[in-house]
């Protein structure tokens, strides 16, 4: 159990899509899809720098609470379109 009270937030960048077709092929890659994702925080390279637990190496955030944000889609919450989309292959 971790008592610590530092949370270290990091947020996955990725980007958006810019068009339906860029959004379903999106669909198939890692940026759009979740099948790819790691099970676990080790196996998603994300182990070492704010992440690393040494304290040797990283005193002020090794002994932190870590929250990793995963990128999930290429939404930008921008617009709106009324339409149907695609979604079920390419274009």
């Amino acid at each position: 159990k971790n008592l610590s009270t530092t949370w270290v937030l990091f947020f996955e960048g990725g980007g958006w899509c810019y068009s339906e077709g860029d959004c379903v092929n999106r669909a198939h890659q890692p940026l759009g899809s979740s099948t790819s994702y790691a099970p676990n925080m080790t196996q998603t390279g994300y182990t070492s720098g704010i992440f690393g637990p040494n304290p040797a190496l990283i005193p002020d955030f090794a002994g932190a609470n870590h929250v990793y944000m995963k990128y999930c889609d290429g939404n930008s919450f921008a617009g709106m379109h009324d339409g149907v989309v695609n979604n079920t292959g390419f274009p």
